[in-house]
């Protein structure tokens, strides 16, 4: 595995910590596939096949939802630098460590999109009606205010996947690096 600097673990931990709320659902029996996508300009898209976030027409419920877990504030380079390890950061201080993070939800036959910059939604939530499938998709842009032109490693990516999934042979996870 590659020596890796605390900018480049720091960056890798922003999609653990999405990592392992598909992993949780694969321990509770609801996902069975998990998907990891390196793309263009430093993005990574996380999918996985699991129930979703629990949200749903109720706009306000839905929103208080997404707030209570995702909701964030621009953070500083000189409050980054202040901040130390990001192991069990939470998905609120992830999401204000992105330039972008947009959040996709399928469940209840309905698609639910919400979009942030530096933690900060960017509209109401979309609702749209969707048939069959279920899950997350994350798609996030690390701040490179912060991070500069790190790119995330797919070496890195599945050798922490191993670590953590070890035996579980009801899921299956894939990454993947893209040429868009």
């Amino acid at each position: 595995m590659e020596v890796l600097s605390s900018l480049q673990h720091n960056m890798h931990q922003l999609v653990f910590e999405f990592l392992e709320q598909s992993i949780e659902e694969a321990k509770a029996g609801y996902c069975t596939n998990i998907e990891i996508t390196l793309l263009p300009e430093g993005r990574i898209k996380i999918s996985d096949n699991g129930r979703g976030l629990p949200l749903s027409e109720d706009l306000h419920a839905s929103k208080e939802v997404l707030e209570k877990i995702l909701a964030g504030s621009p953070i500083t380079n000189a409050e980054y630098s202040q901040m130390g390890d990001l192991i069990q950061a939470g998905l609120q201080t992830v999401n204000s460590l992105c330039e972008t993070l947009q959040i996709t939800v399928k469940r209840d036959g309905k698609t639910f999109q919400q979009d942030y910059i530096r933690g900060i939604a960017q509209h109401e939530l979309y609702i749209n009606r969707l048939e069959g499938s279920l899950g997350t998709e994350v798609i996030l842009k690390p701040d490179t205010s912060i991070f500069g032109n790190e790119k995330f490693s797919s070496e890195i990516l599945n050798e922490w996947l191993k670590h953590k999934i070890g035996n579980m042979d009801n899921i299956k996870v894939d990454v993947i690096s893209s040429k868009e």
